[in-house]
């Protein structure tokens, strides 16, 4: 009976797809043999041998795809792996690994010394991990697991022949038991086991017979290994690339590879087989005397053209590359050059011809170049005077700072207007040397003249309305802000005297509450001092008889003696009235006086 042990292995973290090789160049040597991934396959895993025994150590290797690997999430960087017995599960173990920093991993097993009535049978490795909902994996409970191809192995007393190699025509083989050729490979999957060792060293299942599959891996150095129990046979192999060969050199533009004096244009090449270590090629120009009149060099690219996918390192088939050429490098002779290119000693070359010299043409052509100097673009600046020098006229430029706008302008305008004038001195000396008569020539420097005096004057004007325009902003700003200054120490001046004028009304009234609450204490002390005595009461409320008049006595002897009146005259004292006989305070109208002054004035008329 044939039984099974599986080793399975978790892998826990998410798929964002793989990520596309960066476009340009040639990969380096990290991607070698990632060909043996494919879309449905990210993690490859695999043995270090095809058969054991039992109670020996069962050393597991795995590796992800480094595109895939890139898109883990640090939490999720941790392998599970776990081996068990096919069918009958009577062996189980499982580990959590955490993943190598380039995206492989490793652990082993102790296999038992007894599985009961298992004594010889198969494992398998397989691995599983979260590669669309992360929400849903988990690798502790298994769930939410993406399965991959497995691995198998014999284990135990595994029941063998010997066997023979025979190789065929294309890295084919044939096997040989008994000296009969066993023709039906796929029939002997469940005795032998076919592993194909990569450059890199990773393992993967080689197709039964034949040595093909490598092929499509890459080149390198490769060994098919042949399992059949405890009899193991090795075939070294190497894929060697073809020999490097152009495949073409052209002209791309302009069309016909006729062009004008100064005109750019754009070479392209291809070729097939290039060193992977060496991206790097150098051309050259050849004018129509054989004179070598330019040197370059360029770089290959070994993505393609179209859509920048690169492939690994040991597998880089066919190589580009673009130059854009300006012949204005060139000196100013018609006719057809050649230009030839080398890359570690190979050859290839094309032609354009350089016609005629043309007036219009290289003045057209240098008016242009004066325009893009001085246009003040983020490009046109880059490219005139370098990267770091536009981040830093675009920072000065674009801040509320009117000073250091001014000389970011100033400055930029300098040098624009340096650059011109070299490059006014070096088209009137290319004009000098062209092969024209001497007439064209003062023609050409003639109009060339008027026009760049037409250039300045027009630039000048345009520099001083920016100045000024960016000085009459500065003085309304600072205009501005003073109003704005002003205003804001009158507001506060006049914040503060209105504080002020609050704070002294404050205090007024706290003041008089003060006195208003001295008064009603004394009132209250007042009230209780104020006790009036009783004689002095009897005074006051006994009406006063004023006495009569004494007359003088005078002797009459004519008349009879006059008798004094029983009836008395009554007089009250101010603030007293007569009623009933006696003397009554008279009531007063109430007044708004206070109390203190109704006393006041009662005393003052008491003792008058």
């Amino acid at each position: 009976m044939l039984n099974y042990v599986v080793l399975l292995v978790v892998i826990g973290f998410l798929s964002a797809g793989a990520l596309a090789p960066s476009f340009g160049a040639f990969p380096d040597k990290s991607t070698i043999d990632t060909n043996v991934f494919s879309e449905t396959t990210d993690v490859i895993i695999w043995t270090d041998k095809d058969h054991y025994k039992l109670g020996e150590t069962v050393n597991v290797k795995g590796r992800f795809s480094p595109y895939f690997f890139n898109s883990i999430p640090d939490k999720n960087q941790e392998v599970v792996v776990s081996i068990i017995e096919y069918p009958n599960h009577k062996f189980f173990e499982s580990k959590i690994i955490s993943l190598n920093s380039d995206g492989t991993f490793s652990t082993n097993f102790k296999l038992p010394n007894d599985l009961g009535d298992v004594k010889w049978g198969r494992m398998q490795i397989s691995a599983m991990y979260c590669k669309y909902h992360i929400e849903f994996c988990d690798t502790k409970n298994n769930k939410g697991l993406f399965p991959t191809m497995g691995w198998k192995f014999s284990i135990g007393d595994f029941p063998n022949k010997p066997f023979t190699i025979e190789m065929r025509e294309n890295h084919a083989y044939n096997l040989i038991q008994d000296g009969v050729i066993i023709n039906n490979l796929a029939s002997t999957e469940d005795n032998f086991f076919f592993r194909l060792v990569t450059a890199s060293g990773i393992s993967i299942h080689s197709q039964a017979g034949s040595t093909g599959k490598y092929q499509a891996i890459g080149f390198g150095k490769y060994e098919v290994i042949i399992t059949h129990g405890d009899i193991v046979k090795k075939i070294p192999l190497e894929h060697k690339p073809n020999p490097t060969e152009f495949v073409k050199i052209w002209v791309s533009d302009p069309h016909g590879k006729t062009v004008n004096h100064s005109q750019n244009i754009r070479i392209d090449i291809d070729m097939l087989y290039p060193n992977p270590d060496n991206p790097y090629y150098t051309f050259k120009i050849i004018d129509p005397s054989g004179n070598i009149v330019f040197s370059g060099d360029g770089e290959f690219y070994a993505s393609e053209r179209n859509s920048g996918q690169t492939p690994p390192y040991n597998r880089i088939i066919s190589a580009w590359s673009t130059k854009d050429f300006d012949t204005d490098k060139l000196p100013k002779i018609s006719g057809v050059h050649t230009i030839e290119v080398n890359y570690e000693g190979k050859v290839g070359s094309t032609t354009f011809e350089i016609i005629a010299f043309e007036k219009e043409f290289e003045l057209n052509k240098i008016y242009s170049n004066i325009e893009s100097l001085m246009d003040k673009s983020g490009y046109q600046i880059e490219k005139n005077f370098g990267k770091d020098y536009a981040d830093q006229y675009h920072t000065l430029n674009n801040n509320n700072d009117y000073d250091s706008r001014i000389k970011a302008n100033t400055e930029l305008f300098t040098k624009q207007q340096s650059k011109l004038e070299q490059m006014t001195l070096d088209f009137e000396k290319d004009v000098k040397n062209w092969d024209i008569s001497l007439d064209e020539k003062a023609d050409i420097i003639y109009d060339f003249r008027n026009k760049i005096d037409m250039y300045n004057a027009t630039y000048n004007r345009i520099f001083k309305n920016t100045i000024q325009t960016m000085e009459t902003d500065k003085l309304q700003s600072e205009h501005r802000l003073k109003l704005e200054e002003y205003s804001k120490i009158t507001a506060e001046r006049l914040q503060k005297e209105a504080e002020e004028k609050e704070n002294i009304a404050k205090e007024k009234i706290k003041q008089e509450i003060q006195v208003a609450k001295e008064k009603i204490k004394q009132e209250i002390l007042d009230k209780e001092k104020i006790s009036v005595p009783e004689v002095e009461k009897s005074i006051i409320s006994k009406p006063i008889i004023d006495p009569e008049p004494k007359e003088e006595s005078k002797l009459d002897t004519t008349s009879e003696p006059v008798m004094k009146s029983e009836r008395q005259i009554l007089k009250c004292n101010s603030g007293f009235e007569i009623v009933d006989g006696k003397c009554i305070t008279i009531k007063q109208p109430k007044t708004e006086e206070n109390f203190f002054d109704s006393l006041f004035k009662m005393f003052a008329n008491l003792f008058r």
